[in-house]
C-alpha cells in the first residue's frame, strides 16, 4: 500500500506557481518570436517572394500555395506548441502539483518545429541553383 506525498508547503507551492508563469512567459516570447519569423517569410517586399519569378514555378519550387501552407503550419507549430503544455501547466497548478517544467516542453517543441519546416522550405521552395 503506497502513502500519500507530504503535503508541501505555501511558500514552495507560491514558489512554484511563479516560476511556472515566468516560464511560461518566456515560452511565449520566444513563440512570439517565430511567429513573427513564419510571418516575415510572407512579406511580399523582403521575405521569400522576393527570390522568385514567375518563370520560375515549377512543382513546389517557387509556388505561393506551398509558401503559405508552410506558414500556416509555422503558425499552428507556434501556437499549438506553446498552448498545449501552458494547458497542460494550468491543470497540474489546479490539482497543486509541479507544473514548471511544462512550458520548457514548449521550447523544444517550437524550435523544433522551426528548423523542420525551414529545411523543408529551403529544399522545396526555394529556386533551383541552375535557374
Amino acid at each position: 500500500m503506497t502513502t500519500a506525498p507530504p503535503e508541501r508547503s505555501r511558500t514552495h507551492r507560491r514558489t512554484g506557481i511563479a516560476v511556472s508563469v515566468i516560464l511560461a512567459v518566456i515560452a511565449l516570447g520566444f513563440a512570439f518570436s517565430i511567429y513573427v519569423q513564419f510571418f516575415a517569410f510572407r512579406d511580399a517586399t523582403t521575405g521569400l517572394p522576393t527570390t522568385c519569378s514567375t518563370a520560375q514555378v515549377v512543382g513546389t519550387h517557387c509556388s505561393e500555395s506551398f509558401l503559405s501552407t508552410i506558414v500556416l503550419v509555422g503558425y499552428a507549430v507556434c501556437l499549438f506548441g506553446w498552448g498545449i503544455p501552458i494547458g497542460f501547466m494550468v491543470i497540474r497548478l489546479i490539482q497543486r502539483r509541479r507544473a514548471w517544467f511544462w512550458p520548457l516542453i514548449s521550447l523544444p517543441v517550437i524550435y523544433a518545429g522551426y528548423f523542420t519546416l525551414t529545411a523543408v522550405l529551403g529544399t522545396q521552395y526555394l529556386p533551383a541553383s541552375g535557374s
